[in-house]
């Protein structure tokens, strides 16, 4: 199925969902602010649409993800620092898209993180470089 067109804002009233995977569509705009108020999301999955504007600070508030893939989209602008309080994330990929700037220093405080992969980005700081290493990449 290929869905597409924008992300309605009702989509952050589902208090209750788990996982959103929407990948591998043609939906296209911001993604949702709204998106930070499913508290109980475990994994989302925006990657392979085309999706713009930046990463939302509001994604910061989901404390339970443990998954966010968000690769090949036109995402741009910096990393948020928000991004830090993610503390069940294990798993970040956003490669190919148009994030700039350098690391948030608050990547640091993601303890269960495991997978970091933001290759084809203009992140400064960062020459050439796949998976960042934190404690539990170790």
């Amino acid at each position: 199925m290929n869905l597409s067109r924008t992300l309605s804002s009702s989509t952050g009233g589902l208090i209750h969902l788990t996982y959103i995977n929407l990948a591998y569509n043609t939906f296209v705009g911001n993604m949702l602010k709204e998106i930070g108020n499913c508290s109980k999301l475990g994994h989302l999955y925006l990657n392979n649409n085309q999706f713009s504007g930046e990463i939302l600070s509001e994604l910061g508030k989901l404390s339970s993800l443990e998954s966010l893939n968000i690769c090949n989209n036109m995402i741009s602008g910096a990393m948020p620092e928000e991004l830090g309080n993610l503390s069940s994330l294990v798993e970040f990929v956003a490669y190919t898209n148009n994030l700039t700037g350098p690391l948030p220093r608050s990547i640091g405080n993601l303890k269960n993180l495991k997978t970091f992969s933001a290759e084809q980005n203009v992140i400064s700081g960062c020459q050439s470089w796949k998976y960042l290493v934190l404690p539990k990449m170790i």
